[in-house]
């Protein structure tokens, strides 16, 4: 029985932006006799101003999967700025559905983005980080930023491809 993993990322399948298509090009080669993905899309590729039925119809399609079943895993493309505001809630449903999540972050500017949150905003994206199944990050200089904000989080270094 494949597994079932719902990657949550900003626009959708054939996304100019370059997680977008990292995303594309992972399922293109999953073995999807082992694992099932689903997508959920928070930002989509039109307007900006639509965002938000977008993250409507994320939050909802990963609650009905749990409630189906066809939910063993959430796996969140994180950057900065607009990125959080949508992810944070995708972040706190799986914790109130009991949902493990992990957290891919990417992006150049999130160190300059979280030093400039304001102590409560930052306290609760440490919180999130903190209750991931894994935070992934890029290389060694992510992993310690991520370790000092967040000591509790469970840190695996991915080493940028390209």
């Amino acid at each position: 029985m494949p597994l079932d993993i719902t990657i949550v990322r900003p626009l959708g399948r054939g996304g100019k932006g370059g997680i977008d298509r990292v995303v594309d090009n992972e399922i293109a080669t999953i073995d999807t006799g082992r694992i099932r993905i689903s997508e959920s899309v928070t930002r989509g590729s039109g307007s900006i101003l639509l965002s938000p039925f977008h993250l409507v119809q994320s939050l909802a399609g990963i609650a009905l999967r749990k409630a189906r079943g066809k939910v063993a895993l959430v796996h969140v493309n994180l950057s900065s700025h607009g990125s959080v505001s949508r992810k944070m809630p995708v972040m706190a449903l799986c914790r109130a559905l009991k949902i493990p999540y992990t957290i891919h972050l990417h992006g150049s500017r999130f160190r300059q983005y979280w030093d400039g949150l304001a102590p409560a905003a930052s306290a609760r994206l440490s919180r999130a980080f903190e209750a991931a199944a894994c935070v992934y990050v890029l290389g060694d200089v992510w992993r310690d930023y991520v370790h000092a904000r967040t000591p509790g989080a469970r840190i695996e270094i991915l080493f940028n491809g390209t």
